[in-house]
């Protein structure tokens, strides 16, 4: 048998017809070198058993979690279990297609940089028939944006690395909506984020599915994790109802965002406060000074963060871009004079010495 490279987790619960279209998905890949580890989150043990031994396949691993922890529990045991470098999710309705692990190993092996390789899908119903697709092309720094305010990954599209799941500690068990999201934020803060445009998987929306029946316990969960990615970037803690606006347009402002989420980095590093003095000073860098020139920066936090306008904003983006460019202006105009004083200088030392300078 091939050594175990990529193993594909695989939770169910009582969806065994599904489940062999699943495993039926893994088997028919072009890439060989996996496990299929199927975990069953406490259900009808005996039946999902009896399908599984139609296979003879010893690549087929069976756990069964002896109390229901749920999708996340499950997904977490098949973690710990799996031998393969690369661990794929793959939910007991979803499909993988054929060449899906193929083109996500070799990504991942020639790119030390990438942790997690996603890729594009089609949407299936309950009958298999394609509803629609999802295909955005995001490169790596769209992605990471995106993630801080909503979801942008299809959860069985995903392979990453194991030690990146082990860093970020795993699936929350806690959760029990937008819990692969919560996953994802904790991994950009350690990780890249690579898209694979291609539609490599087929994802299954139906009634029963936890996206059918909580979505809007889902959208709650969603402002909760991303108001803690802006409170981890910005230091500052923003309205929900701004962020459920954002939610809903961080697609069509995608570069303006990046630009003010950048702002946010410059600032603390570039702006530093001095602990050992009382009077806390505040050092300004050019660096910063370059960011504040640009006035859409200005724009940008305003639109992002206008229903808590702080007079801080208005000290850093435009009282302290203002004097440090009239520092600038008279640093230039000291400068000329020194030349021209010198210039003359050396003229009048030419003369002396009998010389004519050009």
């Amino acid at each position: 048998m091939n050594e175990v490279k990529v193993s594909v987790i695989i939770p169910t619960y009582l969806r065994t017809i599904s489940l062999s279209k699943a495993i039926e998905s893994v088997l028919n890949q072009t890439f060989q070198e996996f496990e299929i580890i199927v975990v069953n989150d406490s259900s009808n043990e005996a039946e999902t058993i009896r399908m599984l031994s139609g296979f003879k396949e010893k690549r087929i691993k069976y756990f069964r979690n002896t109390r229901k922890k749920g999708a996340n529990g499950a997904r977490n045991t098949g973690i710990l279990k799996a031998k393969g470098k690369y661990i794929a999710m793959l939910d007991d309705d979803d499909i993988f297609l054929p060449t899906k692990l193929e083109k996500q190993y070799y990504l991942l092996e020639n790119n030390r940089d990438i942790g997690v390789v996603i890729t594009q899908a089609d949407v299936i119903n309950e009958k298999d028939k394609v509803v629609r697709t999802i295909d955005d092309e995001f490169s790596p720094e769209d992605i990471y944006y995106n993630l801080i305010f909503n979801n942008c990954v299809i959860h069985c599209s995903v392979m990453f690395r194991k030690k990146i799941v082990v860093e970020a500690g795993y699936y929350n068990e806690n959760l029990n909506q937008a819990q692969d999201y919560d996953l994802w934020c904790r991994f950009i803060r350690i990780t890249k984020f690579f898209q694979i445009n291609e539609k490599l998987v087929f994802w299954r929306e139906h009634s029963i599915s936890i996206t059918g029946r909580k979505k809007g316990f889902q959208k709650l969960t969603s402002i909760s994790l991303a108001s803690e990615n802006l409170l981890w970037i910005s230091k500052k803690e923003i309205p929900s109802v701004t962020i459920s606006r954002l939610q809903d347009s961080v697609y069509k402002n995608i570069f303006e965002l990046k630009e003010t989420i950048s702002i946010f980095h410059t600032i603390s590093k570039c702006i530093i406060i001095d602990k050992d003095s009382t009077l806390g000073k505040i050092r300004y860098k050019k660096k910063l000074l370059k960011k504040a020139m640009f006035r859409k920066i200005e724009s940008s936090l305003y639109m992002f963060f206008i229903e808590q306008p702080k007079m801080l904003y208005i000290v850093y983006f435009f009282l302290l871009p203002y004097v440090a460019k009239k520092v600038l202006i008279k640093k230039l105009t000291q400068r000329v004079t020194r030349k021209i004083n010198l210039f003359f200088h050396k003229d009048k030392e030419s003369l002396i010495n009998g010389k004519n300078f050009k």
